[in-house]
This record gives C-alpha cells, sequence and structure tokens, in this order.
C-alpha cells in the first residue's frame, strides 16, 4: 500500500504542475473502513496554524502511535507521508519501531510536523468487511461512538 501511495501521489503532484495549481489538503483512507457518514466539513483544517505541516487522524485506535486508517494531511506534511515508502528505505534507525503505526508517528516527529487528532464524529468510519449481501464492523479497532444499527460486528473467528 505504501509503494502505490507514493505513486499515486507522484500523479498528484504531475496533475498539479499541469493545472497550474496546488491542493491544501489531501487525505488517504484504507480500503477496509465502512462508513457510518460523511466526513464533516474540513474547510477550517487548511486555516489552522501551520496546516501545511499538519497531519490529522482519528483519535482512536492507534496502537501505539496514530491511526493509520484515514489520515488527512497539509500540502508539506503530504510530501512527508506520501513517500513513506522511500523513506523506509533510507539508512535509518527504525529499531524502536514496533508497527505500522509507531513508524508513522516516529517519521512525523522526525520531520517536525505536528499531529491532531480528530473525533470520531469527523471521520466516521472504522475497520470492516464487507459481504456480498452485508456488511459488518471488527470489534477490535471499533472506536468508541462507532455504533450505527445499519452494521453489526462481525462474529471472531
Amino acid at each position: 500500500k505504501w509503494q502505490m501511495r507514493e505513486a499515486l501521489w507522484n500523479a498528484i503532484q504531475l496533475a498539479e504542475r499541469c493545472l497550474r495549481m496546488q491542493y491544501s489538503l489531501v487525505m488517504w483512507t484504507r480500503e477496509d473502513q465502512l462508513w457510518y457518514g460523511n466526513i464533516t466539513s474540513l474547510v477550517s483544517l487548511p486555516h489552522e496554524p501551520f496546516a501545511s505541516r499538519r497531519v490529522w487522524s482519528k483519535g482512536c485506535q492507534e496502537f501505539g502511535g496514530i491511526s493509520d486508517k484515514t489520515v488527512i494531511m497539509g500540502r508539506a506534511a503530504a510530501q512527508v507521508m506520501l513517500t513513506l515508502y522511500s523513506s523506509f528505505w533510507r539508512p535509518c534507525d527504525w529499531a524502536h519501531v514496533s508497527n505500522e503505526e509507531s513508524y508513522l508517528t516516529r517519521v512525523i516527529r522526525i520531520h517536525r510536523l505536528s499531529l491532531a487528532r480528530l473525533d470520531f464524529s469527523r471521520i466516521p468510519s472504522s475497520d470492516g468487511i464487507l459481504f456480498k449481501t452485508h456488511a459488518c464492523f471488527i470489534k477490535l479497532y471499533k472506536c468508541e461512538g462507532a455504533d450505527d444499527p445499519r452494521y453489526t460486528v462481525c462474529p471472531e473467528g
């Protein structure tokens, strides 16, 4: 997934050059996210102090780092966060990184980006499984406030 995100980032930058414009915010979301509703308005985010160097993620299911499920980032932060595949292979000390979430947090710190967490209500998604006839949420990854009668908790096993 990291290699694909980097390839998409390169395509975005090419499109920006062709259109002679730049995005102020970029977002990734993982393919296993089921959405309870729409993302609430992000209009205020680019106007926050240091927004270009900020990374916003959900403030739940962080597993010792930041939640990588859905991440919104300012333009300068995107240049770092969307080249994680290449940066992982550069000679660095990743010895204290135990998982993807802690790797993301370390990259944010090394590059002096700022991190902000958004409530579940702002990014209403959670890990799930989509079947032919229905969808269910995975209990282990369910955020507080993620209750919706349309979806059930997936059976374990």
